[in-house]
């Protein structure tokens, strides 16, 4: 039996002193491979959920694009299959009319709860990588870290474990 999952996309925008919604939500099986990413430049953005099917030894490839308008320079992408996981934080920067990308990976097994967070406020932003281990019927947390400036409110959750698999919210604040 196949369970779904949902990907949510929030798009937040400060209209005349209210915040206004609008949700995206994306159901799709537990047993697909897929990734999330979301990329930007000065102009727009994209966030690209990417599907992946193993069928006959080949990988299928489905991609959703969703634009909106931003000036943020970042993306974040976890990626996994059933052995391993990895979050990719990539970091975009202008300079001389060329991109410049910084890319931190960061691997861990697929068993371990865990979630991703992007916070940030006008004057610095931090990417939390949270992984719960459960242990004695305890949850034991590490946290890491990443301070980068922004001006950009952002916000990135994802959680799995062995058994089912996906929840995101991505979470964008407008800034004029």
């Amino acid at each position: 039996m196949c369970f779904s999952v949902v990907v949510f996309i929030i798009f937040h925008v400060f209209h005349c002193n209210s915040l206004i919604y609008t949700v995206l939500q994306i159901p799709f099986p537990t047993n697909m491979f897929f990734s999330v990413t979301h990329s930007s430049n000065m102009f727009y953005s994209v966030v690209f959920i990417i599907f992946h099917v193993s069928h006959c030894n080949l990988l299928i490839y489905t991609v959703l694009q969703i634009p909106f308008p931003t000036n943020v320079f970042f993306s974040v992408t976890h990626s996994s299959n059933m052995f391993y996981s990895v979050v990719f934080i990539i970091f975009h920067v202008f300079h001389c009319n060329s991109l410049i990308y910084t890319v931190l990976q960061i691997p861990f097994p697929t068993n371990v709860f865990f979630s991703v967070t992007h916070s940030s406020n006008l004057f610095y932003s931090v990417v939390f990588i949270i992984f719960h281990v459960s242990h004695c019927n305890s949850l034991i947390y590490t946290v890491l870290q990443i301070p980068f400036p922004t001006n950009v409110f952002f916000i990135v959750t994802h959680s799995s474990n062995m058994f089912y698999s996906v929840f995101l919210s991505f979470s964008i604040f407008h800034v004029t």
